[in-house]
């Protein structure tokens, strides 16, 4: 049921093999593999790929009524994360979405101590990709484990559209023209929840530039103007460590930053660990906003 972005094979090599150039394409094949490695790092090939996708399997996708959980920000915890994983298990929910800010900086490491964290999870846990998550800005180590970093799933009436809004600065044309079919898609079914680390414009009315919300101000504006054009039925963020809720334009926004990530500063209206759970009812959707105990 995933919906993956495709994408074109950009090069095709063709090479006659006599003894001579087999020699040469040896020593080019070195030549690229110790430019890569000095550039990317060790190629490394994780034992779990295509993560997000295996989960999607777990899922029963016919289910009209359900619950999900929602959190995020969860980097360089350990016994909070923990915690909340455990507090999760006891609730009926269907999945759990962890929106970004998985590790501290991408490292290969890094990723290997957050699956044996997630192992705990008795729930099937889908991930999106935020800032953190890139080595040196890049997300090659995310994608190698979890998948492309932006894709599309159907359950029952709801539609799921999980965005990359790692770079925290503008998400490219490629994928904004993807975004906008998926949510003419989304308008054949009752529900539309988007999910992107990074919130639209910060709560607080601190400028973008302080690095709270998209750094790109008028692609924020656009993105706001979609998603009320489409009257998507909730947008989740992250980034900020904490909870908030309100309205940008006609669009509502939930902000889940407490899975375990340092707190912002002690405000405790909105500064504490949470996650929020979401119930897709016969009625309609209400959501939970549970503080870590």
């Amino acid at each position: 049921m995933v919906q993956i972005p495709s994408i074109g094979l950009h090069t095709v090599m063709c090479v006659y093999m006599n003894k001579k150039n087999k020699y040469l394409l040896f020593i080019l094949l070195m030549a690229v593999a110790m430019v890569a490695t000095a550039t990317l790092g060790p190629l490394f090939v994780p034992k779990d790929t295509n993560w997000n996708e295996n989960q999607l399997q777990k899922l029963d996708h016919y289910q009209k009524f359900f619950s999900f959980v929602v959190t995020g920000d969860n980097r360089d915890s350990i016994s909070t994360f923990n915690k909340l994983i455990d507090e999760i298990n006891h609730e009926n929910v269907l999945f759990v979405v962890d929106n970004g800010d998985l590790v501290s900086n991408g490292e290969q490491s890094q990723f290997t101590l957050f699956l044996e964290q997630i192992k705990r999870s008795n729930k099937p846990l889908l991930t999106t990709l935020g800032n953190h998550d890139l080595r040196d800005g890049n997300s090659l180590n995310y994608q190698q484990i979890f998948g492309h970093p932006y894709y599309s799933f159907i359950i029952g009436d709801s539609y799921f559209i999980m965005l990359n809004s790692g770079s925290g600065e503008r998400l490219d044309t490629i994928q904004i023209e993807w975004l906008d079919n998926q949510l003419n898609k989304g308008l054949d079914y009752r529900y539309r929840f988007v999910f992107m680390h990074y919130p639209l414009f910060d709560p607080l009315g601190r400028p973008a530039d302080e690095g709270h919300s998209l750094g790109d101000v008028q692609q924020a504006k656009m993105l706001n103007n979609l998603f009320d054009q489409y009257n998507i039925t909730m947008l989740f963020c992250s980034h900020i460590h904490g909870y908030y809720n309100g309205t940008w334009g006609k669009t509502p926004y939930i902000i889940t930053g407490g899975a375990g990530a340092p707190l912002e500063n002690s405000d405790q209206e909105h500064n504490f660990y949470n996650y929020v759970k979401v119930n897709v009812t016969q009625k309609g959707v209400n959501y939970q906003m549970i503080r870590l105990s």
